[in-house]
């Protein structure tokens, strides 16, 4: 060491350097809103579907099987079923009612409900609701069908009167019809969600009692 020179310490080897590590994100990683709903929400993967939001769903497919197709698919992974809460892109439904389970969702991603499916808030003890996104989530196109997620059709009132009521052909303007199974859907007046019918199965006439 020569005299007048001042000595540094050398910085201490910690090893090496390691990157942060991002945790499990449950948001769509490519911009358009794609879910899959485990075996025990089939009656919500139908709501969102009559919302217009892809959303995948297999009867009889759950558990780890279903949450390993939705990776594949890039979907986010909805489920009830505590032992996949904590994996990658999950997101874990608290709710246990039906329409409760939509609102859920609906506020998560920043859609709208029907009017008629708003639950009713669950009781005892309120379940804190999940953070909104910073920008809603959006359907990539219109209103599906519950049953194949299928984009509807808008249809003519001619086109859909084989498979309709009369009286609905009467009331009704709107009409769309599923691509893959042929059902026929219009706004309905009283639970204000879509109804349906199959077109393969068209409606029959009612009989006129007879007067005595």
């Amino acid at each position: 060491m020569v005299p007048g020179e001042e000595t540094v310490a050398a910085p201490a080897d910690d090893g090496p350097a390691t990157e942060p590590v991002s945790e499990p994100t449950a948001e769509p990683t490519t911009g358009t809103l794609k879910l899959a709903c485990d075996a025990m929400l089939g009656r919500l993967s139908r709501d969102l579907r009559g919302l217009g939001v892809d959303c995948s769903y297999r009867r009889g497919l759950g558990g780890l099987r279903a949450w390993q197709k939705a990776r594949v698919e890039d979907r986010v992974f909805l489920t009830r079923n505590n032992k996949l809460k904590d994996k990658e892109g999950v997101v874990f439904v608290e709710a246990k009612e039906g329409r409760a389970q939509l609102e859920e969702v609906c506020r998560r991603y920043g859609l709208e409900p029907p009017a008629a499916a708003k639950p009713k808030r669950e009781a005892p003890g309120p379940v804190e609701p999940p953070p909104l996104r910073a920008q809603p989530a959006r359907p990539e196109s219109g209103p599906r069908c519950r049953d194949c997620n299928v984009t509807l059709e808008k249809i003519t009132r001619e086109q859909a009167r084989p498979s309709i009521p009369y009286f609905i052909y009467q009331i009704h303007h709107d009409f769309s019809r599923c691509p893959k199974c042929k059902r026929v859907f219009w706004p309905g007046s009283h639970t204000r969600e879509p109804q349906q019918r199959s077109a393969e199965q068209p409606a029959r006439p009612r009989r006129r009692r007879r007067s005595r």
